[in-house]
């Protein structure tokens, strides 16, 4: 019985590898995400006036969600198959993950970076017609703004 318990055990640590699939998927949806935000900044340079400002802005919205794949990918490969160990630098530690509680949180701050990027392209074509537009445009950058700050406070 102990044989059949060790071959099982080894079968299921040997399975972990399979983590090395989903990992391989993130890098490739980051790699096309910063194509995809090279070709933004290239369009936004070549466009003039709102139609450079949203191209560039989706630049960012691209850059980030390739900042999340990439993050969520050197999580993955840290917490199920080997801690990386060409890690030195200064940023070393932004890509550091020590448990999944570690990865929420790296991944929870860039998502609400991705979100603030949408709130900004969703709000520059924004025309106010009544005050009470005004007043909701000016509270939704106002509770946007103490979201960051609370978030900030919140890390100490």
């Amino acid at each position: 019985m102990r044989l059949i318990e060790r071959v099982f055990e080894g079968f299921l640590w040997s399975s972990r590898w399979l983590m090395l699939l989903p990992v391989l998927s993130l890098l490739a949806g980051a790699f096309y995400f910063a194509a995809t935000a090279v070709a933004d900044v290239v369009q936004g340079f070549a466009a003039r006036g709102p139609e450079a400002v949203t191209r560039l802005v989706q630049a960012l919205d691209a850059s980030l969600l390739a900042a999340v794949f990439v993050i969520f990918a050197l999580g993955l490969y840290e917490l199920f198959l080997s801690p990386l160990e060409v890690k030195n630098g200064v940023f070393s530690r932004v890509l550091e993950v020590l448990d999944l509680d570690d990865l929420k949180a790296k991944l929870g701050k860039v998502v609400i970076m991705l979100l603030v990027v949408k709130f900004f392209e969703k709000v520059q074509f924004l025309e106010p017609k009544t005050p009470l537009d005004v007043l909701i445009f000016a509270a939704s950058i106002g509770l946007l703004a103490a979201a960051l700050w609370l978030i900030r406070e919140r890390e100490g």
